[in-house]
């Protein structure tokens, strides 16, 4: 879910929903589902304010910036929780092996990787930070200062631009263009 706004970061959010697999009532297989089990949707295919998502602790409904990862995000953030993030780098296929952690202290992360100019690592670390938001105020990639929101699709919508999976490098998403 997106809130597009003309400045910097877009509010965003990941929330997960059910499909109905069976008739019960006024619900049909292929109906989308909040986490009580009640219909997600009205007839217009907007998301009713009484839905509550799966990741969430109370109704969210079409509200981007409520509930779902963002919500759990805040949370370990406001708690002081580490985010465990890892990346296959190709030596050790076990994802969680200290081989794989997604953090300024791997030195096999490479300014290359990162597709950043070869010295420059302070680019590697703003770039990694980023990703880890490792602090709640910090450059962003618009080059503006201030609270950081902590939101789960930001760096995908920052410039409105389509990044395919295929192809997408998260140093795109950080440098300023």
């Amino acid at each position: 879910m997106f809130k597009p706004t003309a400045k910097s970061f877009w509010k965003g959010n990941i929330k997960k929903y059910g499909i109905a697999t069976t008739n019960n009532g006024a619900i049909k297989v292929g109906n989308v589902l909040d986490a009580n089990g009640n219909l997600a949707m009205d007839a217009e295919g907007q998301i009713e304010d009484t839905a509550q998502s799966y990741w969430s602790l109370a109704p969210d409904g079409e509200d981007v910036e409520e509930g779902g990862v963002g919500e759990v995000l805040q949370t370990r953030m406001k708690n002081k929780i580490t985010r465990n993030i890892y990346t296959y780098l190709g030596s050790n296929t076990t994802l969680t092996d200290v081989s794989n952690v997604f953090d300024v202290s791997n030195s096999a992360i490479t300014t290359t990787m990162l597709d950043l100019n070869l010295n420059d690592s302070g680019g590697r670390e703003k770039v990694i930070n980023f990703v880890r938001v490792s602090t709640p105020t910090m450059r962003t990639g618009m080059g503006t200062t201030g609270n950081r929101e902590i939101g789960p699709s930001e760096p995908l919508s920052t410039q409105g631009r389509h990044y395919p999976l295929r192809r997408y490098k998260i140093s795109d998403l950080c440098r300023r263009q």
